[in-house]
């Protein structure tokens, strides 16, 4: 309708849009605006909820009506008792601008996306701007996308994911003729995992999974360079809250050259971190090609660029860097004498950037790694080890499967500030010159 506005002199278009515009009245300034733009050419914000009624009853009618304009960049939905999903395939045909997606307590949804027989006709689900999703309190969320086609989202830097007790996987197939969910992610099978081959986010920076029901984050049966590059670009990683998490299980090939912040809280059933994963090009003590013995096992450096470090209440917790990963093959060697130099070879682990390591109410853990080996901390300034009744916390290389958790020299911690020990643990080496803080 017409408005009358006489003490308005002024029409800004965006926050940091100071000059404004101004053509005599605000009718006829807005109309400026709009036809300049060619409708609304900016990307725009839209907030469902059950406050919004008629808002609803349009999205589940006919959602096109909104989508007219194929600019909506950020969707919030908050407390919409009667949407089960948002999304189906042949909808994000116009959603080539949405940058941004908040699900908040909505405890009927089940899915984010789900595919409908219009969506059988697209090959691949893609989100070409997609970079932020967040999804919090939907007690019956399973999936963010369940259907038959490959997920794409190539921008995607943040996932957040919390308090959804039933969501099993990021992805999930379901079968066109009995629409039902395929069983390969069982909710009860220890192969579930949030994500799989068919999700592809190459950018992702920031993870957090707080409250679902997963039992691994990646899982996937063959090798391929191309598909294990999920976490290339990952920064950083807080896993809390996920009673069934029995590992992370990255498969061969996975690497963190990035990730800096790191926080393993309340996995009750998690009992090592890093899998064949981060150390699975380590050479193999059978191969015969390997002849200089020193060389066996050279120096690694694990997660190159991670500064924090913090694992709590992780009750089956055993060990940092699981024995198996480094060695998969060797169980495959028939020589005894190679068997047995494995045994003595050192193994050298090299922090090289972490500043912060806290471990608190780990009871179970006894060793970074099992086998003879070394730790280097050069930029180590703040430690905690609080209530690891079973690990012994400084001593000396001894011999396999009695590992401390540091074994201490005058380069061990070159420029540690602040140490925190509450534990009744065996404390060895702190007293005899071993360990010096400047």
């Amino acid at each position: 309708g017409v408005l009358s506005t006489p003490q308005l002199q002024r029409v800004k278009q965006e926050t940091l849009d100071e000059k404004g515009r101004w053509t005599g009245d605000l009718n006829t300034t807005i109309q400026q605006l709009y036809t300049e733009k060619g409708g609304f050419n900016s990307p725009f914000d839209l907030n469902i909820s059950d406050t919004f009624p008629k808002l609803i009853e349009i999205w589940k009618r006919n959602p096109q009506e909104i989508f007219e304009s194929k600019n909506l960049g950020r969707m919030e939905i908050y407390k919409c008792s009667s949407l089960n999903y948002i999304f189906t395939p042949s909808m994000l045909l116009s959603l080539k601008q949405l940058k941004r997606i908040e699900v908040k307590e909505c405890n009927t949804m089940e899915q984010v996306i789900r595919e409908d027989e219009e969506g059988a006709i697209i090959h691949n689900l893609i989100f070409p701007k997609l970079s932020f999703v967040k999804i919090e309190t939907c007690s019956n969320l399973t999936n963010f996308y369940l259907g038959s086609r490959p997920l794409e989202i190539p921008k995607l830097r943040v996932i957040t994911i919390a308090e959804c007790p039933k969501m099993t996987a990021f992805s999930s197939t379901i079968s066109r003729k009995s629409e039902k969910v395929i069983d390969e992610q069982d909710m009860e099978d220890d192969t579930a995992a949030l994500f799989c081959d068919k999700v592809v986010i190459p950018e992702l920076e920031e993870l957090k999974l707080s409250s679902i029901n997963i039992h691994k984050i990646w899982h996937h049966p063959s090798y391929s360079p191309e598909r294990n590059q999920m976490f290339y670009t990952l920064e950083s990683l807080c896993l809390e809250d996920l009673p069934k998490l029995k590992d992370t299980c990255f498969e061969n090939g996975f690497e963190f050259p990035c990730l800096t912040d790191l926080t393993l809280t309340n996995c009750p059933l998690l009992k090592t971190f890093i899998s064949k994963s981060v150390c699975g090009d380590e050479p193999q003590i059978h191969q015969p090609t390997q002849t200089n013995n020193s060389a066996v096992l050279s120096e690694k450096v694990v997660f190159p660029s991670l500064e924090k470090l913090l694992i709590q209440g992780c009750d089956s917790l055993e060990e940092i860097i699981e024995l198996q990963a480094l060695n998969a093959n060797e169980a495959q060697s028939t020589s005894a004498t190679r068997s047995t130099m494995a045994e003595t070879v050192m193994t050298k682990f090299v922090f090289p950037r972490l500043t912060h390591l806290g471990l608190d109410k780990v009871p179970s853990l006894k060793s970074f790694y099992s086998r003879m080996h070394t730790t280097q901390w050069p930029s180590l300034k703040f430690m905690k080890v609080i209530e690891c009744p079973k690990a012994q916390i400084f001593g000396e290389v001894e011999i396999p499967n009695q590992q401390p958790l540091f074994c201490v020299n005058e380069d061990t911690f070159p420029v540690l500030q602040e140490l925190t020990l509450k534990t009744n643990d065996m404390i060895k080496g702190i007293c005899d010159g071993q360990l010096s803080l400047q």
